[in-house]
């Protein structure tokens, strides 16, 4: 009888013995399919037993692997480079100083390095060069570069001569510049006579009489300076004179710059009731100008040509100076003019009224060359 549950049996097999398992050490549950025929006994050890399939990765760091984000990326061959080793020896050699070559290999980093330090002042672009030279050089992924071992006996005949023939080149050159520079300095020597001896001079000869000391000297004529180039604000053209001005796009003005009007400020008055009076110490000066267009394409003259007024004393008055229309007919009321039309205008301009007709007229064209000058009266 159970301790647990009084008059029933105890759990388990009642035809089986107490105290025994119900089924002997090593045999299968029931409903498990048998093993094959050469399957070690079930519990039996299986020492030595291969691992089931291939490790699904290998390891960072162990064995031929690429480190991380530096794998080529699929159907790139790991151990060979898609960069021609000709055109890495020949960007390095002649571009080399600023970083091509390192451009060209993936490598931009470096390369921007190289392009702003112009190569290391040389030394990184030596470097780099015998880097590629030796076979030393890869690509950004580590790969060697393709056709080294066809082509790196010929690359190095052809840098040795390279080398040879600017090292014979230079010297050459510094060979010549130096005995041209004695060529000169001989010829100059040769041909500055030699100074005879004081003494030699004195012995050799009897000496023509000199002067008498109370004999005045004759007087050698002094060369005057040469006359200012005329149209020039030293030496101005006359009023009057038809002056040619070019402007930027070689385009060319005729202008003749009439008789002024001095004293013209109760004309300006009069010519518009919102003309500004004439500053103090200053008058107004109408002077009619005549422009014909010689060269260019259609233009106003008012927009093409410039006349100011330059006082004695190097001061310039424009018509921007004051606002004030000038009496018809007014300058720029001129339209365009093609090659061979003319038109005429008043330009009003304030000058210094102690200074009045005393300076010179200044005709240029807008942007042009620089200005000519016309007497002032």
């Amino acid at each position: 009888m159970s301790s647990d549950h009084p008059g029933f049996p105890p759990p388990g097999n009642p035809n089986e013995p107490a105290g025994e398992p119900p089924y002997p050490a090593g045999t299968p549950a029931y409903g498990t399919p048998p093993p094959p025929a050469d399957a070690p006994a079930y519990g039996a050890p299986t020492y030595g037993a291969p691992p089931y399939g291939p490790p699904a990765y290998q390891a960072p760091g162990y064995g031929t692997g690429y480190p991380p984000g530096t794998y080529p990326g699929p159907g790139v061959d790991p151990g060979s480079s898609d960069k021609s080793f000709i055109a890495t020896w020949l960007l390095s050699y002649f571009l080399g100083v600023f970083g091509v070559d390192r451009f060209y290999l993936g490598k931009v980093g470096t390369g921007l390095a190289k392009l702003f330090t112009f190569g290391g002042c040389g030394i990184w672009w030596l470097v780099d060069l015998i880097l590629v030279l030796a076979g030393a050089q890869k690509d950004k992924y580590g790969r060697r570069l393709a056709g080294y071992d066809q082509h790196k006996k010929l690359a190095w005949i052809i840098t040795a001569v390279l080398v040879v023939v600017g090292g014979i080149s230079s010297t050459a050159s510094n060979a010549f510049n130096a005995s041209t520079d004695d060529l000169g300095s001989s010829s100059a020597s040769a041909a500055a006579p030699e100074e005879a001896p004081a003494d030699a001079v004195a012995s050799d000869g009897p000496v023509a009489d000199e002067p008498a000391a109370d004999e005045p000297a004759s007087e050698q004529p002094v060369d005057e300076a040469p006359a200012a180039e005329e149209g020039t604000r030293e030496n101005p053209y006359p009023i009057g004179t038809p002056v040619t001005v070019t402007g930027w796009d070689d385009s060319t003005w005729e202008i003749t710059i009439g008789k002024p009007d001095l004293d013209g400020t109760d004309e300006v008055a009069a010519a518009n009731q919102f003309n500004d009076p004439a500053p103090k110490g200053m008058v107004y000066a109408v002077v009619p100008v005549t422009a014909t267009r010689v060269s260019g394409e259609a233009e106003a003259p008012w927009i093409g040509v410039s006349v100011e007024y330059v006082s004695a004393a190097g001061t310039t008055h424009t018509q921007s100076d004051t606002m004030s229309v000038a009496p018809d007919p007014s300058f720029n009321d001129i339209n365009e003019l093609y090659e061979g039309a003319s038109g005429t205008g008043n330009v009003v301009i304030a000058i210094p009224e102690d200074d009045a007709g005393k300076g010179a007229w200044a005709v240029s064209a807008t942007f042009g060359d620089d200005p000519v000058f016309v007497a002032g009266r």
